[in-house]
């Protein structure tokens, strides 16, 4: 199958994974992402910096999101402040950051 030199300048993916309850149990988690593709010497200079700011850097691609859930059980309408305090969880801006990278490139068929 031959492929196209343009690409799609945005990707929509999920973020799953688990996190633990307070009573150690693994609780699972997945909600999406609509976010600007970045080409890949664009990302390079992005990423290059001593100190990159996961944060900073999914809140510039990500123009909205969807499945995510308020306390009452709610969706919750993107923002950036929203999506600030989402990464704010622990490891979770780090596990967005490469699934990201992960989904906006190019990848083997399994």
């Amino acid at each position: 199958m031959a492929i196209k030199i343009t690409v799609s300048p945005r990707a929509k993916f999920y973020v799953e994974g688990t996190e633990k309850d307070e009573d150690g149990k693994d609780v699972p988690f997945k909600f999406g992402l609509l976010c600007k593709r970045t080409p890949a010497d664009q990302l390079k200079e992005e990423t290059s910096v001593e100190k990159l700011d996961l944060v900073d850097f999914m809140v510039g691609k990500t123009e909205t999101w969807f499945d995510v859930l308020g306390e009452a059980g709610q969706p919750v309408e993107f923002s950036e402040d929203g999506l600030r305090q989402l990464l704010q969880k622990p490891g979770l801006a780090m596990h967005t950051y490469f699934t990201y990278l992960r989904e906006t490139g190019a990848k083997a068929k399994n």
